[in-house]
């Protein structure tokens, strides 16, 4: 069964071959001794968000919350996904150092002993955006959550918090760029996933990145205020 997978999944098709550091000669001797088939049989349909609720009652103390909403996937445009990931730096991704204290929108609204951090999981055809809390009492999980909802609901942007995303995101790429093994993650997402378009440095990044509006960014804010909670 394994390999019956492994034969219909894994194909030249469906794969990419990323050196870093490595001259092309080099890399070329490992692709010919690479044997796969040319082409996958496995059939793919695209991916439907349905959306809906789940609650797992365990009598415990802690209580963990996921909301989740249609986000931007690599079939949407560019600018629309650097949106996504911008919005997702305003709304917080946790605290930056050890024990500290997360700066974002979603931070600054809570109170009490809870943890939260936006989230964004990009497919191919299919995407995911929203936020995971987690109370340290289930008493607090009710009221974290309403108030959470009530900043999803109210997507004005402004220019400092776009200014302010851009050099977060900006940094962090950065730094990606000079690691060779997240480097070679990135332009493997690019190239599998991104349509063919090649930003083999930090700079073509940064320039994609600045070209993004306050009004591309409210945009992407406003369908995700208008999408069905789950």
């Amino acid at each position: 069964m394994l390999k019956g997978f492994f034969d219909k999944t894994f194909a030249l098709d469906r794969a990419t071959l990323i050196g870093c550091g490595i001259s092309h000669e080099s890399l070329l001797q490992i692709a010919e001794c690479i044997n796969l088939p040319s082409a996958s049989t496995t059939k793919t349909t695209a991916s439907t968000f349905y959306g809906g609720e789940c609650r797992s009652e365990l009598n415990g103390q802690h209580a963990h919350i996921a909301m989740g909403f249609p986000g931007s996937s690599y079939a949407s445009s560019e600018k629309e996904r650097i949106s996504a990931l911008l919005y997702q730096r305003i709304l917080g991704v946790g605290s930056r150092v050890k024990r500290g204290v997360g700066l974002g929108r979603l931070n600054k609204v809570l109170e009490g002993n809870v943890a939260t951090s936006s989230i964004s999981f990009t497919h191919q055809d299919a995407a995911l955006f929203g936020v995971y809390i987690a109370c340290a009492d289930h008493s607090l999980a009710g009221q974290s959550l309403r108030k959470v909802i009530q900043v999803f609901k109210n997507p004005k942007i402004t220019d400092a918090e776009v200014k302010a995303a851009k050099k977060n995101v900006i940094a962090d790429l950065s730094e990606a760029y000079l690691n060779p093994s997240s480097l070679c993650n990135i332009l493997e997402e690019q190239i599998l996933l991104g349509g063919g378009k090649i930003q083999d440095n930090s700079k073509a990044v940064e320039d994609s990145i600045n070209s993004v509006t306050i009004a591309d960014v409210q945009t992407f804010a406003k369908k995700i205020s208008g999408s069905p909670l789950s």
